[in-house]
């Protein structure tokens, strides 16, 4: 079973899209969906939850990407196929238990000697922390804002992908 966030994804790259923000895959994950968190510490939580999912869950025919978005100019999720690897400049948070790499960190988002999940937790909280606290998911005309009907629209096409539809 394919985790939501990839389905996320998917779904924003069938719709001509690159990638999506932290405070936006929160956001879409929470349930109901676009709610907010009360604490920073619970938020934080869920942040390192959601990377680990990424590092742990992503399929081996993938990996994903972190990087600064040059739209958006904020770092964004990406999925790629395993077929091509990022950089050997990206830090590469490893699955602990088979050291195995799916999620890549673009190098003026996390350094290389800091390659792991509370440390990416830390900056990503740093650039978005206010946003997912305040429940402004989506990113707009330069701002966090609160979902759109468009994201509620990409959020719900999502929740639609069927577990055996063709992967990236």
């Amino acid at each position: 079973m394919f985790p939501f966030w990839l389905k996320l994804l998917r779904a924003h790259n069938k719709n001509g899209g690159y990638g999506l923000t932290l405070p936006f895959l929160i956001g879409a994950t929470q349930i109901p969906v676009g709610s907010v968190v009360a604490g920073n510490d619970k938020n934080i939580a869920g942040v390192k939850q959601l990377l680990a999912s990424i590092r742990d869950e992503t399929p081996d025919t993938s990996y994903i990407s972190l990087t600064i978005c040059d739209r958006l100019h904020q770092p964004v999720f990406a999925e790629g196929s395993s077929y091509y690897k990022p950089s050997d400049l990206y830090a590469r948070i490893s699955k602990l238990e088979s050291k195995e790499c799916f999620l890549y960190v673009a190098p003026n988002i996390l350094p290389q000697d800091k390659k792991n999940i509370e440390n990416l937790a830390e900056e990503l909280w740093r650039l978005n922390g206010e946003a997912i606290s305040k429940g402004a998911f989506s990113f707009s005309n330069g701002v966090f804002t609160k979902y759109s009907d468009k994201d509620f629209s990409l959020i719900t096409s999502a929740s639609q992908i069927n577990d055996n539809d063709e992967e990236a």
